[in-house]
């Protein structure tokens, strides 16, 4: 079993995209297996998923915004959940409460 940190917990840590990639070997040492990212703090997948190998983690998934999941952004969002390893991509929040307002942007 994979015990992993949603890196939204440690959001007030995360000052940048250099120090997510210094967090995560923090985040390694006080003994998680694997991240759930909540952002990638401008961090490009190849330098992402390399320090992950670098410390021993894994990607069990990541939160995006909804921008991430328009038609003309997909392919780029699944292509990083792909470079990561990740199994789960989904929506870390949105300003809408049922699924009709998400189809209409509110």
């Amino acid at each position: 079993m994979i015990i992993a940190v949603q890196l939204y917990s440690i959001r007030d840590c995360i000052k940048s995209g250099d120090n997510l990639l210094s967090l995560l070997g923090k985040v390694k040492e006080l003994g998680y297996d694997g991240v759930e990212f909540a952002g990638y703090h401008g961090v490009d997948a190849a330098t992402l998923k390399a320090r992950l190998d670098e410390v021993g983690l894994a990607c069990v998934g990541s939160h995006l915004g909804l921008d991430d999941f328009k038609e003309e952004n997909l392919e780029e969002t699944y292509a990083f959940a792909k470079t990561l390893g990740t199994p789960q991509i989904g929506v870390g929040g949105a300003p809408h409460s049922t699924i009709a307002g998400s189809r209409q942007g509110g």
